[in-house]
């Protein structure tokens, strides 16, 4: 048991799961070694969930036997880590498992063990993306974890505080989290975590400026300890930042391969979470090259069920899609439902996008009116310097209609603006799209 202790505080998984293993084969009544290996399989680490569920419920059984209710809350802990990640019933019993460990530490007066609970809720509350939820258990975990003294829960959820919270659009708040939350690991010393708060923080930058040209600095350095620790899920997320790099600046071959590295290893390390956002990145960059049928079948693939995390999202591109090959009822069709999601799930940081979207559809039905109104919408959510590449897009189309109207000089001003913050941006696409829009209104103004 030392031994795998030994190991895991090296990040050695493997041989962490040996010496696990081997503790079990010399004394199979050893609980705590169940839930290490639980831990070891988890999402996290090994990402291996069949195992994780065995062991973690072989824990619980034993620890529930023995009466070790401290045993039992930490075997229900791994119990909804595992489950959190899997299907809508296995996040209701993740939720479930992690509110009975909660009951647990209060009545044992656990205060040390008793904010990690809500933390686990607030991990169930994000995967089924209702982040408003999240935020407000990461909230209750911070104030708990800062009551009991456990100054290693505190960083980590500062990091998913200002994960949550870039989920919500709040990219100001989210940069305030992870700036505290990577102090906090610079003085644990923790250079995995540190590494995972480099590679979000760097997500920020890619997706929103304003120095996309330092976040791709930032992740290709996390990126490098990722794969000397062997923390493939974290590697693979790298990779996916780096690969919408290459796709926003118009460097799509380059993005598909990096994406395809990245499902390689995802699906050989049985990384599940990861698959259908990827997908749905390779769907990003055919629609931006005009191969919307191709587009199709990859986001219909991502879709599965419709019970992902990235679901709105998928809904979203797939109306895009369906936009570019003039199927404007079925664009409409997924509109409304991922409308409806976006709503009940609080995902604030999609709403640029559906607007948008749904400006497209209706420019391209030729109802400029319903056009202006959404387009008008997801500009107005353009209110600091890191805007969403949805509200610039759209106010361009917003100068493009006020330039084909006569108003020129309103029309061209506008369309500058949004040139200028796409360049700022580094989104070539969406460069090459404005300067479209350009060209077509400066001949009415003799330009």
């Amino acid at each position: 048991m030392e031994l795998g202790f030994f190991y895991d505080r090296r990040l050695k998984t493997p041989e962490a799961i040996e010496a696990f293993t081997a503790a079990l084969a010399a004394d199979s009544r050893t609980a705590r070694a169940h839930l290490e290996l639980c831990r070891m399989y988890s999402p996290a680490r090994q990402n291996e969930p069949a195992n994780a569920k065995t062991h973690g419920n072989q824990a619980l059984s034993a620890y529930r036997a023995t009466g070790d209710r401290s045993g039992e809350a930490q075997a229900l802990l791994c119990l909804a880590d595992t489950l959190r990640v899997g299907n809508a019933d296995d996040r209701q019993a993740a939720r479930q498992n992690a509110e009975a460990a909660r009951t647990i530490f209060e009545e044992t007066g656990s205060s040390y063990q008793l904010p990690r609970a809500d933390y686990y809720v607030a991990l169930v509350e994000g995967a089924t993306g209702n982040m408003p939820a999240a935020v407000a258990a990461f909230e209750r975990s911070l104030v708990k974890a800062k009551a009991g003294f456990n100054t290693v829960l505190q960083p980590l959820l500062l990091m998913n505080l200002g994960v949550a919270h870039n989920a919500l659009g709040h990219r100001g708040m989210a940069a305030t989290y992870y700036r505290q939350s990577a102090a906090a690991y610079e003085a644990l010393g923790d250079e995995q975590r540190a590494a995972q708060q480099q590679a979000n923080g760097a997500a920020v930058a890619i997706e929103y400026g304003p120095e996309p040209a330092q976040g791709l600095r930032d992740v290709q350095n996390a990126l490098a300890v990722f794969r000397k620790l062997g923390d493939k899920n974290f590697e693979v997320f790298c990779l996916q930042l780096i690969a919408a790099q290459q796709r926003f600046a118009g460097r799509h071959d380059e993005a598909q391969r990096t994406l395809n590295q990245a499902l390689a290893i995802s699906r050989e390390r049985n990384l599940t979470h990861r698959i259908a956002p990827l997908t749905l990145d390779i769907a990003k960059s055919l629609i931006e090259t005009g191969d919307d049928t191709g587009a199709k079948k990859d986001l219909l693939e991502a879709l599965g069920d419709g019970s992902g995390p990235a679901t709105s999202e998928i809904r979203l591109y797939l109306a895009r899609a369906a936009v570019g090959l003039h199927d404007f009822a079925g664009a409409r069709e997924q509109l409304d439902v991922a409308a409806r999601d976006i709503e009940s799930h609080g995902d604030e940081n999609l709403a640029p996008l559906l607007h948008e979207t749904r400006g497209e559809l209706a420019y391209a039905s030729g109802n400029l009116v319903e056009a202006r109104r959404h387009f008008g919408t997801a500009s107005a959510l353009w209110v600091d310097d890191t805007p969403d590449a949805a509200s610039v897009q759209a106010r361009a189309y917003l100068g493009l209609l006020d330039g084909l109207a006569g108003k020129l000089d309103t029309g061209l001003a506008t369309l500058r603006q949004s040139l200028d913050q796409a360049r700022r941006m580094r989104r070539a696409v969406i460069e090459r799209r404005i300067e479209d829009f350009q060209a077509r209104v400066a001949p009415r103004a003799r330009r």
